[in-house]
């Protein structure tokens, strides 16, 4: 007959078997966010496609972007030389003929203009020819008379144009200074006074002899 044990044995078989469960627990428990550590470690997952594409964004937005200038952009377009559609007829002296067959001068080239020699004229392509230039109606100027003077702000015309305002009383044909092709300049004449641009055919010029010089009036 077995005897029976005493309180204290008894006592320490509980704790034990109320620890083994918690280690268990426990051990388990390590065990998994080991498991989990692990595999996170050796995860080859693609990164994320915002990461992967970030630096397309910026440098090939700039990458594509054409570096070409609008029509207008161009060195031309203020008047100092090359051709434009903002207002630049010529780069050379050469560039303000007509005929690009002839080899003699017609216009000598100034701040992108043509000023034309005698007898040619400027044309409306800038250029010089030796087709005369249309009366004032035909350029859709106006012609002023009493005093026969232009406005501020407007262009007169040559002294052959002037004249088909007219023959009884001075008058003068002016045009919208802003509807004439060019930079802003003045017209130096040989004795080295200033006079204002000319109007013909749409584009500013000066007299023949004269030569443009830049300015902000008109």
């Amino acid at each position: 007959m077995r005897r029976a044990r005493s309180c204290s044995t008894l006592t320490d078989m509980n704790r034990r078997a109320t620890v083994r469960p918690t280690l268990l627990a426990l051990f388990r428990s390590v065990g998994l966010s080991l498991g989990l550590l692990a595999a996170g470690c050796s995860d080859d997952s693609p990164p994320d496609d915002r990461e992967a594409g970030a630096g397309s964004t910026g440098n090939g937005a700039s990458g594509g972007s054409s570096s070409g200038a609008s029509p207008g952009s161009s060195s031309g377009s203020s008047g100092q030389g090359g051709t434009s559609d903002a207002g630049s007829a010529c780069t050379t002296d050469l560039d303000c003929n007509g005929d690009p067959e002839v080899s003699s001068m017609q216009g000598e080239c100034g701040l992108g203009i043509c000023v034309c020699r005698d007898p040619f004229v400027v044309q409306p392509s800038g250029k010089c020819g030796a087709a005369p230039a249309p009366d004032c109606t035909a350029q859709n100027g106006t012609c002023t008379q009493d005093p026969a003077t232009c406005a501020a702000g407007r262009l007169a015309s040559t002294s052959l144009v002037n004249q088909s305002c007219g023959d009884f009383a001075p008058a003068v044909c002016c045009f919208d200074a802003a509807g004439c092709q060019g930079s802003r300049f003045r017209c130096v004449v040989p004795d080295e006074t200033l006079s204002d641009a000319l109007c013909v055919n749409g584009w500013r010029t000066c007299a023949a002899g004269a030569r443009p010089m830049a300015s902000d009036e008109r």
